[in-house]
């Protein structure tokens, strides 16, 4: 077995897909979509056009929000929503894997690198866990060249523990968007969205619509799969 740049010959690639998930099931704000298309798709889907004028094609984004907010799930429409790039989803114990994933990602650029909770590894520099993967991190970060095209997607809960010289350089972070709570029109939407199909009937969709603020999409989620299991033990 042949070498590959860096890539031993004996290591093994498996390519896994990630469950379907459509534009439609992303509900956000207008303004946190109009961001994440700007930062995300318009960049990668111009990139042709930024090489040619010699801008560099690595980018970095930073998505946060409270838990249940809906980060990764937007991360997976993502990597589907870009056409012919290679997706690698680091989360728990992989995130350690940062020399390995980055090897990975220039071999098989164009590349989306997606790194979940990354603050479990990005700490601020007074805190002593994890802090020579965070120095591996911002090493292999400053160390690719303008020409590589990987665009790198972080998730976190917790912004305010991330190293500044991760979280607010350009460069290593261009753009930090937040996933905040739903709003009333997107906790309606939600509800439609989590009760579709169901044999389930809403009587006072304005009730549960203003009971639900400062919920979670995950909440309402689990909210209305238990509305459907109660609907079956009536039955």
């Amino acid at each position: 077995q042949e070498t590959i740049g860096d890539i031993p010959g004996w290591m093994k690639i498996h390519f896994h897909k990630f469950s379907k998930v459509s534009k439609e099931q992303i509900i956000l704000p207008e303004k946190t979509m109009a961001l994440i298309d700007r930062n995300i798709g318009s960049f990668y889907k111009h990139a042709e056009r930024l090489r040619s004028v010699g801008k560099s094609l690595k980018r970095g984004v930073l998505f946060h929000g409270k838990p249940g907010t809906g980060k990764t799930f937007t991360a997976k429409f993502l990597s589907q929503y870009l056409d012919d790039i290679t997706v690698f989803l680091l989360s728990g114990e992989q995130l350690w894997l940062i020399k390995e994933s980055f090897q990975m990602a220039r071999l098989l650029a164009p590349s989306l690198v997606i790194m979940e909770d990354v603050d479990l590894i990005a700490h601020t520099r007074d805190e002593t866990l994890g802090q020579t993967v965070l120095h591996q991190l911002l090493n292999e970060l400053d160390g690719l060249n303008k020409d590589t095209e990987i665009l790198f997607l972080l998730t976190t809960n917790r912004p305010e523990v991330i190293e500044p010289a991760l979280s607010l350089r350009p460069g290593r972070i261009d753009q930090a968007i937040e996933f905040p709570l739903p709003d009333k029109e997107c906790r309606q939407r939600l509800i439609e969205q989590y009760s579709e199909g169901m044999n389930l009937t809403i009587e006072n969709h304005s009730k549960i619509i203003n009971r639900t603020e400062g919920a979670s999409p995950a909440f309402i989620q689990e909210l209305m799969k238990i509305g459907r299991a109660s609907c079956r033990e009536r039955v």
